[in-house]
């Protein structure tokens, strides 16, 4: 069973890391060819979910732990540009006052797939890890299918400056991208150490869903209020919720008592979706409409590196150290933003977001 463990759990850092690899080189050839948004969206789509289909298969086959390795490794080599390319064809399907409200829907519907998805995982794969494979490799493929059309002039672009990776974004593009890795490292901390936490409580690693749960509901509640006031949430505010974050982290690593850590989770996820949404905005302003689609897969790939990171300190330490990293990082954040954004603008800044 551990050896079972083992393999599953370097597939997916395979997975990971070929996301990591591969996102901003097939972001950089999407932008060079002559297909639209939604013909590349599509092809990208098909070829994850057959590459999960082939992964299925060898599974199914009990292949070796290399031909294992090397489906996982092609499974998530799209996945950070089709997340990249899927943020930039939103632009083109909605007006852009209803943007916020769109992204805040969107950012809800992903925190509630990104804490059921694992559980629902988990499920099947007590059924049979060859039925759950199928499930995934058929709802990655699915939206090949279902992706409405696209119109004509959302087109990937052309690069119309230098090869660097981030010569023409304006300033604050790379603090948000580490904000975003860090919160979803927090988040991903607490769902993975749920279980040595509810231990540390002295309950059975079966009731770390008093931990899991609340963070959903609290998630679901943070992105239903941004959802219904559909506005970018402004920086003193963003400011406000890296503050709650960092004190539930805080409140979670450091608790005495279960509800203080419950207390905690519940102020981590009432901010989720809210930032969740102005990191999406802010890119879209901060990134010219040629490198939008590399600027989003980027930002996939900071959230990937965030989820490895959190993962390599619970393997370890333990999730108190975990927690109070990620707590100490998004302090840092909140300096860096102090720094960059609240001090009196110069005259002639260019800087889009408001205090």
């Amino acid at each position: 069973m551990s050896d079972r463990i083992d393999v599953g759990a370097a597939m997916m850092t395979t997975m990971v890391g070929a996301q990591v690899v591969a996102a901003v080189p097939i972001a950089r050839f999407a932008r060079r060819v002559e297909m639209s948004h939604g013909r590349l969206l599509r092809l990208l789509v098909l070829f994850r979910g057959l590459m999960l289909a082939g992964l299925m298969l060898a599974v199914l086959a009990d292949a070796g732990i290399p031909l294992l390795l090397g489906m996982a490794a092609l499974s998530g080599l799209t996945y950070g540009t089709v997340a990249g390319l899927l943020r930039a064809v939103v632009n083109g399907m909605v007006e852009a006052r209803s943007l916020p409200r769109m992204l805040a829907i969107l950012a809800t519907l992903n925190e509630l797939m990104f804490v059921a998805g694992p559980v629902l995982a988990a499920t099947l794969g007590e059924v049979s890890i060859g039925t759950a494979l199928g499930i995934m490799a058929l709802a990655a493929a699915l939206p090949a299918v279902l992706l409405p059309p696209i119109s004509t002039s959302a087109h990937v672009e052309h690069a119309v400056s230098g090869r660097g990776l981030l010569p023409s974004a304006k300033p604050g593009f790379m603090l948000w991208l580490v904000a975003a890795g860090v919160g979803t490292a927090a988040i991903v901390g607490i769902e993975i150490g749920s279980v040595a936490l509810a231990v540390s409580y002295d309950l059975p690693p079966a009731r770390a869903l008093v931990i899991v749960i609340p963070l959903c509901l609290a998630s679901i509640t943070g992105g239903l209020i941004i959802s219904v006031r559909g506005r970018q949430p402004r920086i003193r505010s963003v400011v406000a919720m890296l503050t709650l974050t960092t004190a539930g982290l805080v409140l979670i690593a450091l608790a005495p008592s279960l509800t203080v850590a419950i207390a905690g989770t519940v102020l981590v996820g009432l901010c989720v979706a809210p930032l969740a949404t102005f990191y999406s905005l802010i890119l879209d302003q901060l990134l010219p409409p040629s490198r939008r689609v590399e600027g989003f897969a980027l930002l996939r790939t900071s959230q990937a590196l965030g989820i490895v990171a959190v993962g390599a300190l619970l393997t370890l330490t333990s999730p108190s150290i975990a927690l109070g990293s990620a707590a100490g990082t998004i302090l840092l954040v909140i300096l860096w933003v102090a720094a960059t954004y609240l001090p009196p603008q110069r005259p002639g800044s260019t800087d889009v977001i408001t205090t």
